[in-house]
């Protein structure tokens, strides 16, 4: 059975705000426990990371407006407007019926480097 595929607004959300496994992963463990705000080093032990990263994540999404950073410095989800937890809810339906597929949208913008594109630019090819 072929898996489904992602809808157009989560690719290109992906592309917009999501820069690695991880930082999706971070995502969506906000987004399961909205009422719960997380230390960077419960985060990270959450998804199998380590805190110093995390921390980087999470500030990350905190300034995209996908988390807001409390006092006491943990995370918790707080999308900065409906359109934008709408999106983030069909990425997350998304990856429960096509993980694979969602994790190939992150690393394949990972690999579009657009510096890398234009130094490819550049480059001679044998005839």
């Amino acid at each position: 059975m072929p898996e489904p595929s992602i809808p157009d607004d989560v690719l290109r959300f992906i592309a917009r705000y999501i820069d690695s496994a991880e930082q999706l992963d971070l995502l969506l463990l906000l987004h399961r426990d909205p009422e719960r705000a997380w230390a960077s080093s419960a985060a990270a032990e959450a998804v199998y990371s380590v805190p110093a990263s995390s921390e980087r994540r999470l500030h990350a999404l905190a300034e995209q407006g996908l988390a807001e950073r409390g006092a006491g410095g943990a995370y918790a989800y707080a999308p900065r407007d409906p359109e934008l937890a709408d999106t983030v809810e069909r990425l997350a339906q998304a990856y429960r019926s096509n993980r694979a597929g969602v994790i190939t949208a992150v690393f394949e913008r990972q690999t579009a480097d657009p510096v890398r594109s234009f130094a490819d630019a550049f480059k001679f090819k044998r005839s």
